[in-house]
């Protein structure tokens, strides 16, 4: 497994985040999980250039430096069959796509999409539909007024 600092700003990244928090316990064994996992992920035969990283205790990150090879449908499968064994080892969930990790200033906390209510226009969140390592260094955290997680807002800032 290459250093997930290590690959190219234009690979493909997926993100997956869990229901809760994890302890540092359960992140490190999460860690070393994925990291067996994409030694020996492959697409097609062919070994793919991948990573993982799991960050704030949150969030499980593969990295695919695509230029090597390309992640086919199949190894994307197996991607998915990995968290999902994962989620059952750890008793979490990391397909709950209802939950958003807000950030104000150094507190993160999940919230339900559906009781976002009025929040400060300071206000930042984990934007997972990111989909490259440029956009996870640039765009991953971003400002709640003024992207699509808006719309969810009970009071809009005048």
């Amino acid at each position: 497994m290459s250093n997930w600092e290590h690959i190219p700003d234009n690979a493909r990244v997926w993100v997956y985040q869990s229901n809760k928090f994890l302890s540092d316990d359960q992140t490190s064994w999460l860690l070393d999980e994925a990291g067996r996992f994409v030694s020996d992920w492959a697409s097609h035969g062919s070994d793919l250039a991948a990573s993982a990283h799991v960050f704030e205790n949150l969030f499980l990150v593969f990295f695919v430096n695509e230029e090597q090879a390309g992640a086919s449908g199949c190894s994307i499968d197996k991607s998915v069959r990995f968290v999902k064994q994962m989620e059952n080892e750890l008793s979490i969930s990391f397909f709950d796509r209802l939950k958003i990790c807000l950030v104000d200033g150094e507190e993160k906390r999940l919230v339900p999409l559906s009781n976002l209510g009025a929040i400060d226009s300071t206000t930042k969140f984990y934007n997972n539909t990111i989909k490259t390592k440029n956009e996870l260094k640039n765009d991953w955290l971003l400002p709640v007024y003024g992207s699509w997680l808006d719309r969810f807002l009970e009071v809009k800032p005048v």
